[in-house]
């Protein structure tokens, strides 16, 4: 199993999810250029998924800088099996996918109505891991059905702001217009564990300004299990045991993979 570390070095974050959601800060940013540069929409071949991992991401497998992750021997036979699974919304239409507006979309994107909707998104996550005989414990059903729930939930983020459930919505629509295959890291360094050890000696993802584009934002997660094969990163926020003194340490935010400044190592 690969697991991957992640630093962020100084990045300018322009895709606010939501920003201190805990705290309702009077700063909020939408980027209205969201788009994704896919000339079709919806679901994606295999070969469409394999050519979006070559992108210029900063991967490291060791001391490694991985350039071609489609070929190399580390990550190859994993991607290959993940463009199977994508090819299998296009040989399974009517078991896997859904329509809307014209546009058909997998099912792991579908916001439940009903029980059958339930059933349809279950029969798709199961119909992929049973495809990989259960060998691949994360795909990226796992955080497609989380955004999709967030969306859902959208107007609870905006009690605390209007902007953060457009935020959520335009987020939503642009994953799931684009297939992406999403990772998030969901652990805090753990350096220090003596007394006194805080999310500043851990050198926690925090944010250190905020400007006209967005939030500048540094630190290091751990545990991004599927990052090498994502399109994009997502990190949500963690309450600080201290929140008050720690406000800069609540902020959740979503990158490209490819953004420069976020390096992901993998551990062998």
């Amino acid at each position: 199993m690969l697991i991957t570390y992640l630093i962020v070095n100084h990045i300018n974050d322009f895709r606010i999810i939501c920003y201190k959601l805990y705290y309702i800060p009077e700063y909020s940013y939408i980027d209205t250029n969201i788009n994704n540069t896919r000339q079709t929409m919806g679901i994606r071949t295999g070969k469409e998924y394999l050519q979006s991992l070559n992108d210029g991401r900063e991967l490291y497998l060791g001391n490694e800088l991985v350039k071609d992750l489609v070929n190399h021997p580390a990550f190859k036979y994993t991607a290959r099996m993940i463009a199977r699974c994508y090819d299998l919304q296009h040989s399974k239409q009517e078991e896997l996918t859904f329509v809307e507006n014209g546009e058909r979309f997998g099912n792991i994107w579908l916001p439940p109505r009903s029980k059958d909707d339930f059933t349809k998104i279950r029969r798709h996550i199961l119909t992929w891991h049973e495809f990989t005989a259960g060998c691949l414990g994360r795909l990226h059903d796992y955080l497609g059905v989380w955004i999709t729930t967030l969306y859902i939930m959208r107007d609870v983020l905006g009690r605390e702001n209007p902007k953060y459930a457009l935020n959520m919505a335009k987020y939503y629509e642009y994953c799931r217009s684009g297939d992406l295959a999403l990772t998030h890291a969901i652990s805090t360094p753990q350096i220090d564990r003596g007394p006194g050890a805080g999310r500043k000696e851990n050198e926690d993802i925090h944010v250190v300004d905020v400007n006209d584009k967005g939030i500048v934002i540094e630190g290091a997660r751990t545990v991004s299990t599927y990052a090498p094969y994502a399109n994009e990163f997502i990190s949500f926020p963690q309450l600080p045991a201290n929140p008050d003194e720690d406000k800069e340490y609540v902020t959740g935010f979503a990158l490209p993979m490819n953004t420069k400044g976020l390096i992901f190592i993998c551990r062998e």
